[in-house]
């Protein structure tokens, strides 16, 4: 889900938890509003930020994506937030893990659709690739999640957030993967955004926060990423930042 606030963000949040009453089919709201979080402020935090790569991922981190974190560490440490360069555990399987989902769901989702020959040519590999993955792998995938989330939970016994950079590339030009087969397109895609899918699989809360411009005038953003079910300290932390670098009303040149 894409706001421009994190205001806007809370407040969607809340509703789909059940935190505003709007239905009786829900999840158990959370103890604290996630929107009266937001307009809290955190208080001193402690936060890591790393900018290694998980293992497996070909990538290459762009000058204006390190500098957004870089930035973002300083402005932390301007507000009383304790900070330090400490990078999660990933192992070495933990593309693997990652790639297993992503890849079987996609195989699994195409069979399940009506007209599975209208997908994209690319998007038909991918179901293919996903196809030559068996049932047992799939569910020593599963089956080893827990350890995996233990091991990237180590950063957060000694400190409440993580950041990173959220991308570590800037978009692609429309058309640069025009063309390319299925593996090829995985491998770019990953490399754009190396951060963020191990934390799918381990379910933790997220955030793609704003984090300025980047030289080529396209916006840069920074990734906080909190305990499980802290989305709380999570959203108090990013409100803090938008209200010292608030970004609603900028736009990139030529863009209104």
């Amino acid at each position: 889900m894409l706001t421009r606030s994190v205001a806007d963000t809370a407040l969607f949040h809340d509703v789909a938890s059940g935190a505003i009453d709007v239905d009786v089919d829900h999840a158990p709201a959370p103890s604290v509003p996630f929107s009266q979080a937001a307009a809290s402020a955190p208080g001193a935090l402690r936060i890591a930020y790393s900018t290694r790569f998980p293992p497996g991922v070909i990538a290459r981190l762009d000058g204006d994506a390190g500098r957004a974190l870089g930035e973002t560490v300083e402005l932390l440490r301007s507000l009383g937030h304790e900070v330090e360069e400490r990078d999660p555990d990933y192992g070495a399987a933990a593309m693997g893990a990652v790639t297993v989902r992503y890849l079987r769901g996609i195989h699994d989702d195409a069979r399940a659709i009506a007209h599975p020959e209208r997908l994209e040519r690319r998007t038909r590999g991918m179901a293919r690739l996903g196809g030559m993955i068996p049932p047992a792998l799939l569910e020593r995938a599963l089956a080893g999640e827990e350890q995996f989330a233990r091991r990237l939970g180590g950063v957060f016994e000694d400190h409440d957030l993580l950041l990173t950079p959220a991308t570590a590339s800037p978009p692609p030009r429309i058309g640069r993967l025009e063309g390319r087969g299925a593996l090829w397109t995985l491998n770019a895609v990953a490399g754009m955004v190396p951060y963020n899918g191990v934390w799918n699989v381990t379910g933790q809360p997220a955030a793609s926060v704003p984090a300025g411009f980047g030289t080529d005038g396209l916006p840069r953003a920074v990734q906080i990423v909190a305990r499980p079910n802290d989305e709380q300290t999570l959203l108090s932390l990013a409100a803090q930042i938008e209200a010292e670098r608030p970004w609603a009303q900028q736009h990139p040149p030529g863009f209104s």
